[in-house]
């Protein structure tokens, strides 16, 4: 089972369809993440400006485990698990996963901040 982390991820990432959040709609984009992982919550900080300051938070709670302890999947929640005001509202589900020696995030989701859209998230582990 993956154990407790936080690292730095660089995110490229589409804007979807809301009725069809599995497929890209528009050019890709690149923003960069903290993700974390204690217990089972996962938190997905978008950081403003390539800095380390977030400006939204997305929780997701542990779903279900694999018999590959280096992957787990997540099941994204309105909840505010992060207690954090950048709280985003947004549904859908996560996957992370070990690829060589990186942290790997696909996700998928909605959200409805502003008209209603969807997301599709490739991150990969990158140094801090």
């Amino acid at each position: 089972m993956i154990g407790d982390f936080k690292v730095t991820m660089e995110n490229k990432w589409y804007i979807t369809a809301y009725e069809t959040f599995n497929k890209p709609a528009g050019n890709q984009l690149t923003e960069k993440l903290r993700v974390t992982l204690t217990g089972n919550t996962l938190l997905i900080e978008g950081l403003k400006d390539m800095s380390s300051q977030a400006e939204a938070v997305i929780s997701a709670r542990r779903s279900l485990d694999f018999t590959n302890p280096e992957m787990a999947s997540f099941v994204i929640v309105e909840d505010n698990l992060a207690r954090s005001p950048l709280a985003f509202p947004a549904m859908g589900t996560a996957v992370v996963f070990m690829d060589g020696s990186k942290r790997r995030l696909r996700a998928a989701g909605f959200d409805r901040n502003g008209a209603p859209k969807g997301w599709i998230f490739d991150a990969t582990e990158v140094p801090s």
